[in-house]
Formats: structure tokens, C-alpha cells, sequence
């Protein structure tokens, strides 16, 4: 595996401590229920002067579907919010070093919620969070 897939992997059993999400480290092409997928990372190679450190940004996308229950806009809530349970944000941050792969794993801001209807005509809410993990 590569070290971008070391790392995805990585990403996905911290947000794995979220009990009743469906987490993978790939996008899903066709998602059901609620769940997060790893997105590729952007990367930004030589950010030491030793060029022995890189930084790679991932998004993690999370998705709900809107439905008439609104449990699953609550857990998006809770997923967004930094101080519950089920925080995205502390999950992802939960073990700096991925298993010892990273230096540090820093979750830096969740953008808005946005609609989108699939094609299969079912509605979500998708939120994207960034999350940079330090290489040396």
C-alpha cells in the first residue's frame, strides 16, 4: 500500500471509535444511510528545510439522508459540533500518529452543509471537514 493509502487507513479506524457510522477509507459512489468517506489528499512536499516533512490535507466527507425523521440531521449535528460524543473532529484526532504513520493529525475547520439530490433521487446533506496529517 501507499503511504497516502497507509494514511487513509489510519484516518478510518480513528473514525471508526464513532459508534453507528458507516466509515470508508474511498469515496462511495453510491452511499445509503449515514456515513464518511476519505477524499484524496492535496499535499504540500518540503515544508522543512531538511524537505523530511510533508503535509497532507484529506477531506473527510461526511452524509445523511433527509428524510422525515430528523435523527439524521441531529447526528450531522453532532458530528460538526466539537464538543459532543460523537465529534467528528476528536474522533479523527483521537490517535495523532495513526497508528505511528504521522507525526500529528490536525482537523482545521468543517465547511457548511450542503443539499444535494442523487440520482436515485434521495436527498442528503453532505459537510466536508479538512483534516491535515503531518509526515516527516
Amino acid at each position: 500500500m501507499s503511504v497516502v493509502g497507509d494514511l487513509r487507513a489510519g484516518l478510518r479506524d480513528n473514525l471508526k471509535t464513532i459508534t453507528g457510522l458507516q466509515v470508508s477509507r474511498y469515496a462511495i459512489a453510491r452511499p445509503h444511510g449515514m456515513g464518511v468517506h476519505i477524499l484524496p489528499p492535496s499535499v504540500k512536499y518540503h515544508q522543512a528545510f531538511s524537505a523530511g516533512l510533508t503535509d497532507y490535507t484529506f477531506t473527510i466527507q461526511a452524509f445523511v439522508p433527509i428524510t422525515s425523521d430528523p435523527a439524521p440531521q441531529i447526528f450531522l449535528d453532532e458530528l460538526i459540533d466539537e464538543t459532543s460524543e460523537t465529534s467528528l473532529c476528536r474522533a479523527v484526532e483521537s490517535d495523532p500518529t495513526l497508528g505511528g504513520l504521522a507525526t500529528d493529525v490536525t482537523c482545521t475547520e468543517v465547511a457548511e452543509p450542503r443539499y444535494i439530490v442523487t440520482a436515485e433521487n434521495l436527498a442528503y446533506l453532505l459537510s466536508d471537514w479538512l483534516v491535515t496529517v503531518y509526515v516527516e
